[in-house]
């Protein structure tokens, strides 16, 4: 029983939470005037519930712009997550107003309180609710993140459409935690990868010129760059002087690109992906080209890759 005598009960639950708010809604109302933005936030927000709901969700609370919500997994978080940006997507072209959400979920434990007078109303509070709420806050107008063990518990379908960011320092996180974007919208040029299953077997093999380079459980790292001191220094004016690494993590290997004119990395059977500033994990075989898009006529700074120790899904 609380100080003003209402009852409350609670206990410890795993669910994905999400936040989403609307992007740039301080613009809305000083260029709309207060009565109008309100309107047109009352109606993302409504959108936000429906889409809540018809995923079997519960909005948890409503503040200003923003909703929090709750899903018994993360795959209905995300169906829930896609669904609501393709709603505000379609609002935008109705009103010609630039509107935007930006959405972050996190799966964990969360202690989950119902007043008794408000029972369908219940609280969540614990470390998994305040890392979505930061997680959101890296966001990008468009974007869904998620944590990356978020991620992991995702059907093939979101899995393949996701991309790793990078690890952050998240307020409150002993440990920097990794990010990854959810690619949602249904685009034809898409390119989604499927992504095989590393063994602890898995090795990366580089090739550039007459020099070859194993990346395994005994190498872990590998510089690419401009200057002399990398593991493949390459003297080419597109090419950073400290462009990318490649690293071993657990049985991935990830491509770290840090870099002004980015990478561009083609897998066979797949068309070329452009790395810029960002992680990608390498798979099959192909090749990165450093500074450039590939030209089968200038390879200066194409290495040719192969992975191998993957067991497919």
């Amino acid at each position: 029983m609380t100080i003003d005598g209402t009852r409350t009960s609670s206990s410890l639950t795993p669910l994905c939470v999400l936040f989403a708010d609307v992007s740039g809604s301080t613009h809305l109302y000083e260029s709309l005037g207060d009565k109008q933005a309100m309107r047109i936030i009352g109606e993302c927000i409504k959108r936000m519930d429906s889409a809540t709901k018809l995923h079997g969700g519960t909005t948890v609370q409503i503040v200003g712009d923003e909703i929090m919500a709750t899903f018994p997994n993360p795959e209905l978080g995300m169906e829930a997550a896609a669904d609501m940006m393709r709603r505000i997507v379609e609002q935008r072209e109705a009103v010609g107003l630039r509107l935007a959400l930006r959405i972050g979920l996190h799966h964990g434990p969360v202690l989950l309180q119902n007043n008794y007078v408000f029972i369908d109303q219940p609280d969540i509070f614990g470390d998994t609710v305040n890392t979505a709420a930061r997680i959101t806050a890296l966001a990008k107008s468009n974007q869904i993140l998620a944590s990356a063990e978020t991620v992991e518990l995702m059907p093939p379908r979101w899995r393949q459409a996701s991309r790793s960011l990078d690890a952050f320092n998240l307020k409150g996180k002993s440990e920097e935690m990794r990010i990854c974007e959810l690619l949602w919208e249904d685009k034809e040029d898409a390119t989604i990868i499927r992504m095989p299953m590393a063994t602890s077997q898995a090795r990366l093999v580089l090739s550039y010129l007459d020099r070859r380079l194993v990346l395994d459980e005994t190498q872990r790292g590998v510089s690419l760059g401009r200057e002399a001191d990398n593991d493949f220094a390459i003297d080419d004016r597109r090419i950073s002087r400290q462009h990318a690494t490649i690293e071993r993590r657990q049985s991935k290997f990830v491509l770290i690109d840090k870099s002004t004119n980015g990478s561009f990395v083609t897998i066979e059977g797949y068309g070329e992906i452009p790395v810029r500033r960002e992680e990608f994990i390498l798979h099959g075989r192909g090749h990165i080209s450093l500074g450039h898009a590939y030209d089968n006529a200038d390879l200066a700074g194409t290495l040719a890759f192969e992975v191998a120790g993957f067991s497919p899904t």
